[in-house]
């Protein structure tokens, strides 16, 4: 049985050695502007939180990398238990010592209103270091530590000895502990898994780059079905809303982009094969609609037919409103990919806004849309860049090259004159003798 987390606040990730990123980089959600609704008080933490968070820089500078790593771990923490795969399956930095140098994950955050830290040291052999402490009366306690395949004694861990037959040099203790479903661990896991993703990420495999997006829980068709049938949790189990209103959302939201949909239909046909028969557990097919309206006529629109834009905003809504409702992250690879600047502007705000936000959900999104720089606040800005040696950095806004931004700011302006970095360097001169040169007599 699914067990939903609800109040999943996410305060800071760190990771190195891994894809473009060598050097530990650290992305963080704490606000340091915390005197607007946007910026959250929550339990056992003295600093306000962020609700929203956007990663900026040029194609390549690894700005994806970043959120893929957490993707990654998310991925990991579910399926190192079963894997049949001796290795772990890490894309290292390819540079330099990388290949032969550990990677490294910190995960920091708030679940139910107890603070938590996280560290796993690997390579593609073996887990070299892990552990799990939390605060739950400010003071820390360690859950489990653990150096190579020993899990060292803690009084505050039940089922220490089963947990020590399942691990093996590839197996995260945090996948361990939720197949077990011990109390200590299980929580923290589940909630590493419950961060929403919606985007193309690399660890993902090949195949997420050829297809226009990944939603890999709670897509929206759930809202319209009046079975769920898709591979994961209902998004209606253990919730404690209504599909009826949950639709109503949906739709609001839907006729909110003026994409011209007016309603969605479900239309169902008869299995006609034994393998259609597999594909899942009801007798029909079904295939979602959308209705647009012309004067006082109504014409169905099947999925494909629909543009990139109305297809991405119809995406989102599923995972949005599922983030919304329990409180948990969404993250989004490259937010503006084909979404109107006002469509990506209004997300932004129902994460902000304390009455579209009660339960906190947070929205970590890459983008390059720098209208929203006018929207978003200083601490809410990251910028990644490469060095001279190919990796990637991450710098946070709010205190960019070690100088404080004002808050009063243009940021658009000045991140477009390159003050901030993370813009690509165009060789205009270079380009022009290209373009001009004509073929040699």
């Amino acid at each position: 049985m699914y067990e939903a987390i609800i109040g999943i606040v996410l305060l800071r990730f760190a990771v190195s050695n891994f894809r473009s990123i060598h050097d530990p980089v650290e992305f963080s959600l704490i606000a340091v502007d915390d005197d607007r609704p946007a910026a959250r008080t929550v339990s056992s933490l003295k600093h306000k939180v962020l609700t929203t968070a956007a990663i900026y820089g040029p194609n390549a500078s690894g700005k994806s990398n970043v959120i893929d790593a957490l993707y990654w771990f998310s991925n990991q923490v579910f399926s190192s238990m079963s894997s049949i795969s001796q290795l772990i399956p890490v894309s290292k930095f390819k540079f330099a010592e990388g290949p032969q140098r550990n990677s490294h994950i910190e995960v920091e955050m708030i679940l139910d209103g107890v603070r938590y830290d996280y560290f796993v040291e690997f390579n593609e052999k073996e887990i070299v270091n892990e552990s799990l402490h939390n605060y739950p009366k400010l003071r820390r306690r360690t859950v489990f530590e653990r150096i190579g395949n020993s899990i060292e004694p803690s009084r505050n861990l039940s089922q220490r000895n089963a947990l020590q037959e399942l691990t093996t040099p590839t197996t995260f203790i945090l996948s361990a502990g939720f197949k077990l479903q011990v109390p200590e661990i299980y929580s923290f896991a589940r909630a590493i898994m419950d961060f929403q993703y919606i985007g193309r990420f690399a660890s993902s495999g090949i195949g997420a780059y050829l297809d226009h997006l990944r939603v890999d829980q709670n897509p929206t068709e759930a809202i319209f079905y009046e079975h769920y049938d898709h591979a994961g949790p209902s998004l209606f189990e253990d919730q404690d809303f209504s599909g009826s209103s949950m639709r109503e959302k949906a739709m609001a939201l839907l006729r909110f982009a003026d994409m011209g949909i007016r309603d969605v239909r479900i239309n169902q046909f008869p299995k006609t094969s034994e393998s259609d028969k597999s594909l899942v557990r009801f007798n029909m097919r079904r295939q979602l609609q959308m209705l647009h309206s012309s004067g006082k006529e109504q014409v169905p629109f099947d999925m494909v037919e629909e543009s990139l834009g109305t297809q991405k905003w119809f995406a989102l809504i599923g995972p949005l409103l599922n983030a919304l409702e329990r409180g948990v992250p969404l993250v989004v690879d490259e937010l503006d990919t084909s979404l109107h600047p006002n469509l990506s502007e209004r997300i932004i705000n129902l994460f902000r806004d304390p009455e579209t936000n009660p339960r906190n959900a947070q929205l970590i999104f890459t983008t390059h849309d720098v209208q929203l720089f006018n929207t978003l606040n200083r601490d809410e800005i990251w910028i990644t860049e490469k060095d001279d040696s190919g990796a990637t950095k991450l710098t946070g806004l709010a205190e960019y090259g070690g100088t404080v931004v004002r808050k009063d700011a243009n940021l658009e302006r000045a991140y477009l004159k390159g003050k901030y970095g993370g813009i690509p360097f165009l060789d205009e001169e270079f380009i022009s003798n290209v373009v001009n040169s004509g073929p040699k007599s």
